[in-house]
């Protein structure tokens, strides 16, 4: 640990002395301008918090922007990469999916199902899985990402279901912020390959288009696991498993009041662990993701006061898992199969939202949305791997799914630098009925650029297909489950109590405080149950307690002479209310630090990232606590160095850090090793 600090030391000297006499310069010309107007030149907007922009001060919610500057500089490969760098969120990896953390609570095995994503304000979590995709599996690439709003709380009362922890809403760019053609192409580590082209222009009739489309491939790496440790099963190292594909296409126009974007994802990933009692060391067992969307919005200003947004929208999601497993024929030969889960999702909707400004005070927002789930298929079968006699079918489940939904915000100016904002939302669901969620936020400026938030807000999570009517078997055809399905599952509920404070400080640095409390009701998770005429345990889905959090969270960042920077620490308890015993992967204390520094008049930067992870419990029966860790990561980036062109050279975990994420009980593993020092190269060529 004293090398790291030493090397850690050594890295924050370099970005502190090393900054080029040019910049600096630029710097002291700069201080004539008042620090905080330097600053705040452009202050941040936010459109998820609200459903309409407004100025982070001024949003009824404790926000946080990621621009598209600091994925530059930063290196960022994908959204959940940049999303570690948030106070409070966590990533954890299991090797197959990247899973996201806020604020103490992630339940191992669940697929980020309580986080909300949106892509322009449209929501891509599929009702299958309910799952939020923040890796490879995002429908765009980073590449095309113009910022990041990560609105933390509960959202409910604007947004229905998965809003519990987080609403994140990636905006893409728009056709003038290319302004031309531009070719993208990444190598890095474990033959990790990416190839892009983008292309954006807004034309003299006033069409702006943005298109990208993108193509990863990774051949991963060997794995090394003491649970397999024996020479049946490679002496524990899994060998060309843990590979990767994926493409995605994205395409955004406006023309006038119309807006329409539309996006497909497909990627394919190896199962490099043994999970779900797949063989292990057999690369064939895997996970294919995709999905397409489209999406068209009609926005329309009736007058200086009024304005209308009206939407229609189609997506489809698709799932195929092969798992590879030990099966006996009737004399009791082993044989290998292949089990499948294959799904199929389609669904559209629409929206129409109402906005009206009574007066100079008042600001109210009513809408209304539905949604029609016209298909939900779930399979189930071995497909026969040694013969077609061999084929077997576990689950053919279809069903469908409408939900309708109203809601009405009233933004109210008390006074001038004092705003009240009173919202609540109501969805009725085919399946459990209705669900009434309330917010309550109060916000007071006490000057230009400081703001004092209070917020209240109800949240809850519908349950999700997969845990409501999923099984692998048919006692009465012979294939005995090890999963029954539970279709009288009840939503998860969500209260939230939170104070924010953000206050710029000494002029040019921007400082926040968050105090809050949550209260989470009807968890459902997977537990063990014992079914008569069944030898063995079954695994259902079940509304199993209640969880709390309190938390803290302080964040700094600014710029000076110079430097860009940011600073955050957040200690959070987050435990059981019955038992009292903390969550599995729930860290107390999570801490970010980033510097950056330009040279050559901002042509290059070198910037340095660290990051800390507290310990966390797994899910052993034994109480077991992986150690905490400390990552650096180093990242030097230039543009217009060369005419036209960007580079990106960096290195990840840069003092070769060995730690391990937390993961489910479907592992006969309790934690799975993640990468060590690993690199990555990035040049892009704009036309």
């Amino acid at each position: 640990m004293k090398k790291k600090l030493l090397g850690l030391g050594m890295i924050c000297h370099l970005l502190l002395c090393g900054a080029n006499p040019g910049a600096v310069r630029a710097e002291e010309e700069l201080a004539q301008i008042s620090g905080e107007e330097l600053l705040f030149a452009e202050i941040p907007v936010v459109f998820a918090a609200a459903k309409f922009e407004q100025k982070i001060g001024e949003a009824p919610a404790a926000v946080t922007i990621i621009t598209a500057d600091e994925i530059r500089r930063y290196g960022y490969s994908t959204v959940s990469e940049a999303l570690r760098s948030v106070a409070g969120l966590y990533v954890n990896y299991d090797r197959n999916y990247k899973h996201l953390g806020v604020r103490g609570y992630y339940i191992p095995g669940d697929y980020s199902s309580r986080i909300l994503i949106l892509i322009n304000g449209f929501t891509v979590n599929e009702p299958v899985y309910g799952g939020a995709a923040v890796g490879n599996d995002l429908e765009i690439d980073i590449d095309s990402v113009k910022r990041i709003e990560v609105v933390k709380g509960p959202g409910s009362a604007l947004y229905g279901t998965y809003a519990l922890f987080s609403v994140i809403n990636v905006v893409t760019k728009d056709g003038t912020d290319l302004n031309g053609l531009r070719l993208t192409g990444d190598y890095g580590s474990y033959q990790f390959k990416k190839r892009g082209i983008s292309y954006g222009r807004m034309f003299d009739n006033g069409l702006d288009i943005f298109v990208s489309a993108h193509r990863m491939d990774s051949e991963g790496q060997d794995l090394y696991f003491p649970e397999y440790d024996d020479p049946e099963t490679n002496n524990g190292v899994f060998e060309n498993g843990d590979w990767e594909k994926r493409y995605n296409f994205f395409i955004k126009l406006d023309y006038g009041d119309l807006s329409l974007h539309a996006g497909l994802k497909d990627r394919e990933k190896g199962i490099p662990t043994g999970a779900y009692q797949t063989v292990f060391n057999d690369p064939r067992s895997r996970t294919l993701d995709g999905a397409g969307f489209v999406e068209l919005k009609y926005r329309h200003e009736l007058d200086e006061r009024k304005s209308l947004l009206a939407k229609v929208y189609y997506d489809h999601y698709y799932f195929d898992g092969d798992y590879i497993f030990w099966d006996e024929d009737e004399e009791g030969e082993k044989y290998k199969e292949d089990g499948v889960d294959w799904t199929r999702a389609d669904w559209a909707g629409s929206e129409v939202q109402f906005n009206w400004k009574p007066s100079e005070k008042n600001q109210l927002i009513a809408g209304g949305e539905y949604h029609n789930h016209y298909r939900i298929h779930q399979k189930s079968y071995a497909k026969g791997l040694p013969g077609p006699e061999y084929y077997s079918e576990y689950l053919d489940d279809k069903r469908t799914l409408s939900i309708w939904s109203f809601y009405l915000q009233d933004i109210y100016k008390v006074m001038e630098n004092l705003s009240l904002t009173l919202g609540s939302r109501i969805d009725h669901y085919s399946t459990f009925g209705k669900t009434i969620n309330p917010r309550v936020g109060v916000v007071y400026n006490p000057g230009k650029y400081s703001s004092l938030k209070f917020l209240y807000g109800s949240a809850f999570r519908a349950p999700a297909f997969y845990e409501l009517y999923y099984h692998d078997g048919y006692p009465d055809h012979g294939n005995f489950p090890t999963i029954k399905p539970n279709p009288d599952l009840d939503p998860e509920t969500l209260k939230t109590y939170e104070l924010v404070f953000e206050q710029a400080l000494w002029g040019k640095i921007e400082g926040s405080l968050f105090l809050y409390r949550t209260d989470l009701s009807d968890i459902i998770s997977q537990v063990n149950i014992e079914e008569q005429g069944f030898d063995e345990p079954l695994l259902q889905f079940q509304n199993t307690g209640e969880a709390k959090a309190n938390g803290i969270e302080l964040s700094l960042k600014g710029k000076w002479k110079g430097l860009k920077g940011r600073l955050s620490y957040n200690y959070q308890k987050t435990e059981d209310k019955s038992s009292h015993r903390e969550l599995v992967d729930s860290p107390r204390n999570l801490a970010n630090l980033g510097l950056s520094i330009p040279f050559l008049q901002n042509k290059v930067y070198l910037t340095g990232e660290v990051q800390y992870m507290g310990k966390r419990l797994t899910v052993s029966e034994e109480e077991e606590w992986l150690n905490p860790y400390l990552i650096t990561n180093l990242i030097l980036f230039s543009q217009d160095l060369l005419p036209n062109m960007e580079i990106t050279a960096k290195v990840n975990n840069l003092f070769n850090e060995s730690y391990a994420d937390p993961c489910s009980t479907e592992f006969a593993q309790t934690k799975i090793p993640q990468n060590k020092r690993n690199f990555l190269l990035k040049v892009g060529y704009k036309f």
